[in-house]
């Protein structure tokens, strides 16, 4: 009987077992913390009290992987909506247009998501869901892992293990300990924080009849994004990022003041007079960091890790859920291409080449995170191609408050729905080139580094 593990049962691990279960006989999820019994932020999840936004590109795994997906969000008041039709959106002090775009969206707490995953999960058949178990090393037998150790319970055996236990992940500790190596990183922290509050607005009209308020930061004019997500409960969760100097006040008064550094205003407008359900809460660690298992040159078999173990993004971009889900199904197609018999004929080709493999699931996401935090730190080197593309950006930016078509070819990368390439097409080169004609000139040789 073949059995896969996974270790960690926050949004990627359970996603994994989802995977999983359609390959492996048995599937085990240990995790370390307990669910609740109601959709409450689970106890020492730092960020679980945070905005979360699933994108679309997840979303749309999730309705494949779980086929009544949408029936159990519908249950419990998370209906689908429109991101073009149901959102207020600014960017650059600009407002995009409120029109249908055709991206389905769910608007939800963490808990709300995780939650109704969870249980999901645990419905099915083969997958065992352990809690309030801590896993303390691995089975390791010729440089392939056989299993795992688990603290007061002795070991346990399995045809693969994955590590989903994110950015606080003893892998790379273990590596070093059982002659791996150690893991080379790349870090880019622009030295963003962040923090959440839930409110109950004194006046719903100020809410414009959408699920989703957001505000943009854009360096360097307007160095604070706004996130303002209605929830079922008639409560609105407000999360407020900023940049370093301007990390957002935890009393709640001046929390909402804050938002007026936004770069549009309806967020704090909908804020003021607001009772205060849940004070702000912090979240300061927002760096993005790669662990570069992928470059080993020594990998154990039987072994990959996924989602934040392998790289945590700026949560800024709302892409951790979904990157997540995009890792799973990359391991799920991996798995498909390579056949379950090279688990055993070749464990370490196996484990290593899926690394490589996510690689590439990740690549997009973390530029889109890195290319725009590398804006807000002052030494980071600023070269002619980052300038042209800065000022190629601007442009489609300028043209989606006026182009529905384009603020939608805009979304879709934004949510990893299409490649960045998309942005290059043709079309959208020569109206940039003409929106930039018209404003600012682009900088030298732009035009031929664009097209």
């Amino acid at each position: 009987m073949s059995r896969a593990i996974v270790v960690g049962g926050g949004m990627g691990g359970l996603l994994c077992a989802r995977v999983l279960s359609e390959r492996f006989d048995e599937v085990v999820v240990l995790e370390r913390g307990t669910y609740p019994t109601e959709f409450v932020p689970r106890k020492n999840v730092p960020q679980g009290q945070q905005v979360h936004i699933l994108l679309a590109e997840g979303y749309r795994l999730l309705q494949g992987w779980f086929p009544d997906f949408g029936a159990r969000l519908d249950a419990i008041g998370v209906h689908e909506v429109d991101f073009g039709a149901d959102s207020v959106q600014y960017l650059g002090g600009a407002s995009m247009p409120r029109e249908f775009a055709g991206i389905a969206m769910r608007c939800a707490t963490r808990p709300l998501l995780e939650g109704t995953v969870q249980r999901a999960v645990s419905e099915i058949a083969n997958v065992r869901i352990e809690q309030d178990v801590k896993v303390d090393g691995w089975v390791l037998r010729d440089g392939v892992v056989i299993g795992v150790r688990v603290e007061g319970a002795g070991e346990r055996e399995a045809d693969l293990v994955v590590d989903a236990t994110g950015r606080g992940s003893a892998t790379p500790k273990w590596l070093e300990e059982t002659g791996f190596g150690k893991v080379d990183e790349t870090v880019i922290d622009a030295g963003f924080a962040y923090a959440t509050g839930r409110f109950r607005v004194s006046d719903p009209g100020r809410l414009l009849g959408v699920t989703l308020m957001v505000c943009n930061a854009q360096a360097p004019d307007w160095p604070v994004l706004g996130v303002l997500i209605a929830l079922p409960d008639g409560t609105v969760d407000a999360c407020q990022i900023g940049a370093p100097g301007l990390h957002p006040s935890l009393d709640p008064a001046e929390f909402v003041e804050g938002f007026r550094r936004c770069g549009g205003p309806m967020i704090h407008d909908a804020l003021v007079g607001a009772e205060v359900v849940i004070p702000p809460a912090p979240f300061r660690n927002t760096g993005n960091r790669w662990r570069h298992f992928e470059k080993m040159a020594k990998w154990p078999g039987r072994f990959v890790a996924v989602g934040d173990t392998a790289c945590t993004l700026n949560p800024r971009f709302g892409q951790g859920m979904t990157v997540a889900a995009m890792g799973a199904d990359s391991l799920g197609r991996w798995i498909d291409e390579r056949g379950m018999a090279s688990l055993q004929s070749d464990p370490v080709g196996f484990a290593h080449g899926f690394q490589k493999r996510l690689c590439k699931s990740m690549s997009v996401a973390w530029m889109i995170a890195t290319s725009d935090d590398r804006n807000w730190m002052p030494d980071s080197p600023v070269g002619l191609k980052d300038k042209v593309a800065g000022w190629y950006f601007k442009q489609l930016m300028s043209l989606a408050t006026k182009d529905m078509k384009v603020y939608v070819q805009f979304l879709k990368v934004a949510q990893l729905l299409d490649p960045p390439t998309r942005l290059f097409a043709p079309w959208l080169v020569v109206q940039a080139l003409r929106e930039g004609l018209r404003g600012t000139p682009p900088p030298a040789r732009a035009v031929a580094q664009v097209s």
